[in-house]
């Protein structure tokens, strides 16, 4: 076993295509190296999407890389419109496994072969450093993802790598001249909205090239997920709840917190929702 955590299944899958039309606005193009995510956050969207294709699969714990997915892009770039291509919408692109496929990076490497196209990727990972150069070949912009500085948040990130350690990242990228952002989602009620200055504070420290928020969004499975996850916390259950039923006046809230916090350490924030 590799340095994915005990007890992941791993199962290697040859898939049928690797570039896919993005339905997110901006993007172009999604490129994701595995099915599943040894991540395991319980409040991931992506869990329903890769349950239906696989229905014995356990969030978190399985995980299928495409080992051929590399090969296919390089095909499919050949007669695609140029546009932005993004690794990492259904999957964290350097979750633990890619340390032994490294399919992500092979991805990179025909990315760097192909002109026309842009590229971006979005993890949780510090093990994005790995590629600084690959990165720079290709220009990339790359996120990292955060939604607090601790306490309970392993509760809903099982098995995610900690706030510092993609701080870190963010923060080395940043230094290296590569294009950064982070990326504060989702917002997670009892979590986020407590530590809104100290959380933008940090992020301002990794001195990325922008900022983005978004929202927490129940997805098919999402709510069951999440209140299975926090039945041990009471206190963070109810704070879901009172979420789900005010979800429109919760952001509102939040975003003028946020505004007014990013305001005052000089940092410009844009809201996804």
């Amino acid at each position: 076993m590799g340095p994915e955590q005990a007890g992941a299944v791993v199962r290697p899958v040859f898939a049928k295509s690797a570039l896919t039309r993005s339905r997110i606005e901006g993007i172009d193009y999604a490129v994701n190296p595995y099915y599943g995510c040894l991540h395991g956050c319980r409040y991931c969207y992506a869990a329903c999407m890769t349950m239906r294709r696989f229905p014995d699969h356990v969030w978190g714990l399985h995980v299928h890389p495409k080992v051929n997915v590399h090969r296919l892009l390089d095909r499919e770039l050949s007669s695609a419109r140029p546009g932005l291509v993004e690794l990492g919408t259904s999957t964290d692109p350097y979750q633990p496994i890619e340390s032994r496929f490294q399919l992500t990076r092979r991805c990179l490497e025909v990315l760097s072969r192909h002109s026309g196209f842009d590229v971006a990727l979005l993890t949780k990972s510090p093990l994005v450093l790995r590629d600084l150069e690959v990165l720079r070949a290709v220009d990339a912009e790359v996120g990292l993802s955060l939604s607090g500085l601790g306490g309970a948040l392993w509760l809903l990130e099982p098995r995610a790598p900690p706030a510092e350690a993609r701080l870190a990242a963010l923060r080395r990228l940043s230094s290296e001249g590569l294009r950064t952002f982070a990326f504060i989602s989702p917002v997670l009620p009892g979590i986020t909205d407590r530590q809104i200055q100290s959380l933008l504070r940090a992020v301002a420290g990794a001195r990325p090239s922008r900022v983005l928020v978004d929202a927490l969004r129940f997805r098919p499975g999402v709510l069951r997920s999440m209140r299975q996850a926090l039945y041990s916390s009471p206190d963070l259950l109810r704070e879901l709840e009172s979420y789900a039923s005010d979800q429109l006046g919760w952001l509102q809230r939040v975003r003028a917190a946020m505004e007014e916090s990013a305001e005052g350490l000089g940092l410009t924030v844009e809201f996804l929702f």
